[in-house]
């Protein structure tokens, strides 16, 4: 069997630029994408790794990151990430593809290892974690399984996403491996903001970055230095909302955050009314 990780990455950030190249720990550290790179490389299972970025030119880096650590790299559609991850399954004839992407250099390898052997053993289609810290999450789809959304009709989130088809999709076997995380559930492990990279910076000089037990790496941290975590926890996380009101609890908990009262006030007000509203012409 060929199991492939494929991670999306870019250079382009509107919040922080060239952050998949830069260094960890600042300023000495390797580049974000091989700490991701160097993880994978000891997985049990995973025996191709190879990087989906786009044309644009300042993409070209990555490119020759790639080269330089021995591995894939195609550039396709800037927009279209789907086309890139079905390319590089079909050029590669993988049989299952674990999905990546470029701001989380934190893989939770035992984990993901563990997932890979149950995804196989129940011939599940689709495996995504939940519970797990943020940037630490896997997805894990069959190549078959993959490469039939060319013959679906997609949506631009499902171009742009690459999973969200099977998300939503009834007629496929999946299963959510859900872990009981209550002290690290909140944390972020993703880079997007300038405070993310500065947190992670610190954080690596507390953690084995050889263990392939992060869960436990970053329990202790939390348990000594919780004041670490603290660094980024308000930054806000774009997400695929699938109604206004999803959509909405999210935001009341930001009014919430900055004591935006007034119009925390006015807005619940508005949605109780659109609600009985709703009930009442059911």
């Amino acid at each position: 069997m060929k199991i492939g990780a494929i991670i999306q990455a870019r250079y382009g950030s509107s919040r922080l630029p060239g952050k998949v190249l830069m260094p960890l720990p600042f300023p000495d550290g390797k580049p974000l994408l091989k700490h991701i790179v160097d993880r994978l490389k000891s997985s049990k299972y995973i025996n191709y790794i190879g990087i989906a970025s786009s044309l644009r030119n300042e993409n070209h880096a990555i490119e020759q990151f790639a080269l330089k650590e021995q591995i894939d790299c195609y550039r396709g559609s800037e927009d279209n990430v789907l086309s890139r991850f079905l390319e590089i399954t079909k050029k590669e004839r993988l049989d299952y593809v674990i999905r990546l992407t470029g701001d989380n250099p934190l893989v939770a390898l035992n984990e993901l290892d563990d997932a890979i052997k149950l995804h196989i053993e129940n011939q599940n289609e689709y495996t995504k974690s939940s519970g797990l810290p943020l940037g630490l999450n896997y997805e894990i789809v069959n190549a078959k399984s993959l490469l039939s959304l060319e013959n679906e009709v997609l949506c631009n989130d499902d171009y742009e996403h690459v999973t969200t088809y099977f998300l939503k999709s009834s007629q496929i076997k999946k299963k959510i491996v859900h872990y009981e995380l209550s002290s690290l559930g909140n944390m972020r492990c993703t880079i997007d903001y300038p405070s993310d990279f500065a947190m992670m910076s610190i954080l690596m000089n507390y953690i084995n970055l050889q263990s392939s037990d992060v869960i436990s790496e970053l329990k202790k941290v939390n348990l000594n230095s919780p004041w670490i975590f603290e660094i980024n926890k308000n930054n806000f996380q774009k997400k695929q909302y699938q109604n206004i009101m999803d959509e909405f609890e999210d935001l009341k908990k930001v009014l919430k955050e900055y004591e935006f009262n007034y119009a925390l006030s006015f807005l619940s007000a508005h949605f109780s009314d659109t609600d009985t509203k709703h009930t009442t012409n059911q």
